[in-house]
């Protein structure tokens, strides 16, 4: 009869033969072991036949209860396996990484807007669980929700490179045994994970943005910890991820009166193999992870579902989860405009309260209000110049990001839009340009010779444009409404693309297109 077999054989491999005294907790220990297995053989009739469970004290990086798998006796499930220590995907559980990332980076708060629209990246297609897109979503709501067209987003400008080298510090095995074979995908599940890091990077949410090295024994040294985020960051993160009125809430818990107070991150990977929740409370981080070791998939297995129970089982067990996070010094409160997230502006009709970082956060104000001069029926807007003696009212509009513009024409769905300019007009304003988002400089284009082959010409623009003008070499092609795709023909391989929309402001691009 070993006790904490998967643990024992770790600590015997790493000991060469020596008596060592460990830290695990044999009361914690057993408790996580009965939970396991049962949780396992409730899933089983589901094709899902093993689960692993790490538990770690926040304030000595001690691991209190290691379980490797349901059984480890059980050869047809493969119970020998390790899965603290297997390498898997995990899914989304990494989003917190990037988004933590862009709040230290100051160019991301809360309640800040992140564009969930279909996107094109070098080539990279990403796409929500849902197959759906919302327009625009706060980043707080992204995360939550796990949506992976923001978290993708996110990534871009936060830099793959920022994101790789915290994974890094965070001692990831995979990453470092091959940092060079990830992009964007990474923080979607791309870059593969153990549960036992995966626990130990969790923890530095609960440790002031702080991680330290697992202790297994009691003569383990206490290493210097390594920084992955600031303290506020960290916050944040905690803030966001705490609570059970979320959409990845367990619904078998919901009627629960005893819940533990826990921020918590689930992760599904591609196929549904893996299924993974990961949380902490300023006592503990507990990391699940819930699947098969041979890699089979099952339409059941998903974090919500078959990891996040388990989780808060787990908690429920070991920690009464008095107490929560301070919030640091350097976390603020501000009002925000509602429709951007950015510091309130003059212009702003709606405002919400959000966390930002003192001297990190940006701090521009939203002018994506503008007032607008517009008929009494709001049919035709006016410019300084076409402005009538009579007749006419001031309004204010959002100014949407061109892209999200793009989204709303193209699937239909209502937005505030401005009304469209007087025709009668011979001095349009102008302003930002459209947006070419096709076609891309990212990419060179292979076309056959003589073949009529052609290229996609579509901008996203400014609400208030009602007509795209297209150029190619200083050639006029034609016209589209914002969003509407115009074909083009090219004869030539490099091409100079002017859109100009009917306000006369312009976008530009430069595109290769190689024939054969």
């Amino acid at each position: 009869d070993i006790r904490a077999p998967h643990f024992s054989r770790r600590m015997a491999l790493a000991a060469e033969g020596e008596r060592i005294e460990t830290l695990l907790d044999l009361d914690a220990q057993s408790k996580a072991e009965r939970l396991v297995a049962r949780h396992a053989a409730r899933l089983r009739g589901k094709g899902i036949t093993n689960a692993a469970a790490v538990v770690m004290d926040n304030r000595t990086s001690a691991v209190v209860a290691y379980v490797g798998s349901a059984d480890f006796h059980d050869d047809d499930a493969g119970g020998e396996v390790d899965g603290a220590m297997a390498l898997r995907s995990p899914g989304s559980a990494l989003k917190p990484v990037a988004y933590a990332l862009a709040f230290d980076q100051g160019w991301l708060t809360p309640k800040m807007k992140i564009l969930d629209v279909p996107t094109n990246i070098g080539g990279y297609e990403p796409e929500n669980y849902d197959l759906d897109y919302s327009g625009d979503v706060t980043a707080a709501a992204a995360l939550v929700n796990s949506l992976n067209v923001p978290a993708v987003r996110v990534l871009e400008r936060v830099g793959v490179s920022a994101f790789l080298d915290l994974l890094e510090r965070a001692r990831f095995e995979d990453v470092l045994a091959r940092r060079h074979a990830f992009g964007l995908s990474a923080v979607v599940g791309g870059v593969g994970a153990r549960l036992d890091e995966t626990t130990r990077l969790f923890s530095a949410f609960a440790r002031g943005g702080k991680a330290a090295p697992l202790r297994f024994r009691k003569d383990d040294p206490d290493e210097p910890e390594t920084a992955l985020f600031s303290p506020g960051a960290a916050y944040l993160i905690a803030s966001i991820l705490s609570g059970a009125q979320r959409p990845d809430f367990p619904a078998e818990l919901l009627e629960s009166t005893r819940l533990p107070v826990v921020s918590y991150k689930t992760g599904t990977s591609f196929g549904r193999r893996d299924a993974w929740a990961v949380g902490f409370n300023p006592r503990y981080t507990v990391g699940v992870w819930v699947g098969n070791f041979d890699a089979k998939g099952s339409p059941f297995l998903s974090g919500i579902d078959a990891a996040a129970p388990l989780l808060f089982d787990l908690f429920n067990a070991i920690d009464e989860g008095k107490g929560w996070f301070p919030k640091p010094p350097s976390v603020g409160e501000r009002h925000v405009c509602e429709t951007t997230g950015l510091p309130a502006g003059p212009h702003c009709e709606r405002t919400i309260e959000d966390y930002y970082l003192k001297g990190r956060s940006v701090a521009k104000r939203c002018d994506a209000h503008r007032e607008i001069f517009v008929s009494e029926d709001e049919r035709l807007s006016y410019c300084a110049a076409c402005l009538p003696d009579v007749g006419w009212k001031r309004k204010r509009y959002p100014m949407l990001d061109p892209e999200l513009t793009m989204w709303y024409e193209r699937s239909g769905r209502p937005y505030p839009k401005p009304p469209p300019h007087n025709p009668r007009c011979s001095a349009r304003g102008g302003g930002e340009g459209p947006r070419i988002v096709s076609p891309s400089p990212d990419f060179e284009y292979l076309l056959e010779r003589g073949a009529g082959q052609t290229i996609a010409l579509r901008a996203a623009s400014d609400p208030r444009a009602s007509k795209h003008h297209w150029y190619v070499n200083g050639a006029y092609v034609g016209s589209a409404p914002p969003g509407e795709a115009l074909f083009y023909e090219p004869k030539r391989e490099k091409l100079k693309i002017v859109c100009m929309d009917d306000r006369g402001a312009k976008g530009k691009a430069s595109v290769t297109v190689k024939f054969y």
